[in-house]
Order: structure tokens, then sequence, then C-alpha cells
């Protein structure tokens, strides 16, 4: 079972948007985290699996979020990251031709991690709808999204070490009229986490991250996107849900 304690890891600042860096709120009970912008990942999966050997990554995503245009840069100016704080974590950037710039972003985290711990990840598997940069390491597999859902179980199952399970909300919706919709069915989204909380009760799973990106062209925004984490969250068995704009302290 997910243990019960809960912590705002960075307080939450509101219903504002995400971009590709900023950070409104990373909330964590046991090994599971929530959070706004996906670039924390990284720093959460580090809080769990720099002393285990064998981690396999599933990644849930409407992208790979494994950007590669200026990787040897980013790397580069990366400083050790075991032993950072989130807010130094979150923190770090560079002095680059146009100014200063976050060394980790919702497009980058994933692609510094496979470049800077590859010892930590001996199999991938990719779900996503197959945009951005496709992620370069020798142990990807791309299942189609249909495969999702009967399959998950087996696949984490077929591993004999533990999983970081990485999940962004973006991948259940698609345009349509001009905003975000699901794409998938209810009984879809209940059979990947129920699977999924299986596998996590039997010991399968060492890490999940789950990431609203409540931005508009994304999931449709804050509400949609609250939405569906909580019905996720439900079968999950943790108590998580943003405080109401009255509760928000303001900085």
């Amino acid at each position: 079972m997910i243990n019960k304690k809960s912590e705002w890891l960075v307080p939450f600042k509101g219903r504002n948007p995400s971009g590709s860096t900023t950070q409104n709120f990373l909330w964590r009970q046991g090994n599971v985290y929530i959070m706004d912008n996906h670039r924390a990942a990284l720093w959460c999966w580090l809080q769990e699996i720099i002393e285990t050997n064998r981690v396999a990554l599933l990644h849930i995503d409407e992208h790979y979020d494994t950007l590669y245009s200026r990787i040897e840069e980013w790397k580069l100016h990366l400083p050790s990251l075991v032993g950072l704080s989130i807010d130094e974590y979150l923190a770090l950037e560079y002095e680059a031709e146009f100014g200063a710039t976050k060394i980790i972003r919702w497009d980058t985290y994933l692609s510094l991690f496979l470049e800077c711990f590859p010892n930590h990840i001996s199999k991938s598997i990719f779900i996503t709808h197959k945009n951005g940069d496709k992620p370069r390491t020798p142990h990807a597999n791309f299942p189609d999204v249909w495969e999702l859902a009967a399959n998950v179980e087996y696949w984490i199952n077929d591993f004999d070490g533990q999983w970081v399970i990485n999940v962004d909300l973006d991948y259940f919706f698609c345009d349509h009229n001009e905003k975000q919709i699901l794409l998938f069915s209810d009984e879809y989204i209940d059979a990947i986490f129920c699977a999924i909380r299986k596998c996590y009760d039997a010991g399968k799973v060492v890490c999940i991250t789950i990431c609203l990106t409540p931005d508009d062209g994304y999931t449709g925004g804050w509400e949609p996107a609250e939405k569906l984490c909580s019905r996720i969250c439900r079968i999950l068995g943790i108590s998580f849900a943003l405080p109401p704009l009255s509760d928000i302290r303001l900085y």
C-alpha cells in the first residue's frame, strides 16, 4: 500500500501557466509525486532510485520529453544532482548567448536523465503520440497506444527489477474544435491505473510521477487536468487535491 504521509515539496502557488520552466507545485505521498510541470520528475526519481541498480522506465506521455538540440551544452553546465534540494534543482541555470537559461525544462529532464544516469535504466517503454525528439537510448521500446491497457501489467511483471512510472496527463487528451478533449474512455484509463496499482502493491514500482500539464493547449487547463488526476488518485489510493483559491498563500 502507498505510504499515507504527504507533503508539499513546492507549495502550491496558484493555477498559473506552467510553460517550460514554471513550477506551480510539487506534492508527494510516499513515493508518488504529483506536479504541474514535468521538469521536477528527474529530481523525484533521484530521491527514490539512487541506490537501486536495475530500474525500468515506463513513460506515458503525449511527448517523448527528450529534446537533444543543445544536449552537450546542457550536460556541460549540469552539476551533480545528487543531494540537491528541490529548490536548488529547479534554480539550475547557465549563461547562454541569449541570457540566463534554465538547464532542466519540461522537454529536457528525461533526455538529461538518460544521458547522465545511463546505469540506472536497463529497460524503457515509451507510450506516446510520437511527438518530439525520439530518445536516443538502445533499450527503448515504442509500443502503440492501443497496446497499453492490455499489456501494462505483463510488461511490468516481465522485468525482474522495479519500475519508474512517469505519466503526463496530456497523453489522455487530443485537439477537437480548437479545444482539448479526452482521447480515451474511462474504461481505458481505469484499466491502465488499476494494473499499475496492482503492480505497485506487489512491490514492482519504485516511483510514480504524475504531471498535470494544466495548459490550455495540452489538457484544456487546470479543471480538466485536476478532474482526471482525481480519478487516477482514487484508483491509486492516494489523497491528493489542490487547495481552493481562498487557501493559497500569496508570494
